[in-house]
């Protein structure tokens, strides 16, 4: 099991979004708003991945700070036994499946009208 994550500024609230997706169904495990897309935040939201949906193999991302400064999130995934793969610098296409997600969700999420978990219902569920 392969899961894709990113991080994406929100237009609407002026938050960060991150997303994990599985790489075969493009299933949303997880998303969550923090007010900063940091390592820590980072760690906090694939733990509730796991916790809601098991430990996927591995876990595809692109080479933001967030995800290998520092080294804390390789040893997040390494005490997980998951296989953390870093895209192609300047190569968004290696994590495309994550970065279709982010279009969707800015073109179809209605500000005021939506919240995130409504969004997420949507794409899981009713967007095929």
């Amino acid at each position: 099991m392969l899961w894709h994550t990113d991080w994406t500024l929100c237009p609407f609230t002026g938050s960060y979004l991150i997303a994990f997706i599985d790489d075969h169904s493009r299933f949303i495990v997880h998303a969550e708003y923090f007010n900063n897309a940091s390592t820590e935040n980072t760690i906090i939201a694939f733990a509730l991945a796991i916790k809601k949906y098991g430990i996927p193999d591995a876990i595809l991302t692109d080479n933001g700070s967030q995800f290998h400064i520092h080294g804390m999130f390789e040893e997040f995934c390494k005490s997980k036994n998951i296989h953390h793969i870093l895209g192609r610098v300047h190569h968004p296409q290696t994590n495309g499946k994550i970065e279709r997600l982010f279009g969707t969700y800015k073109l179809k999420f209605k500000e005021g009208q939506d919240t995130l978990d409504s969004f997420v219902k949507f794409y899981n569920e009713e967007r095929l």
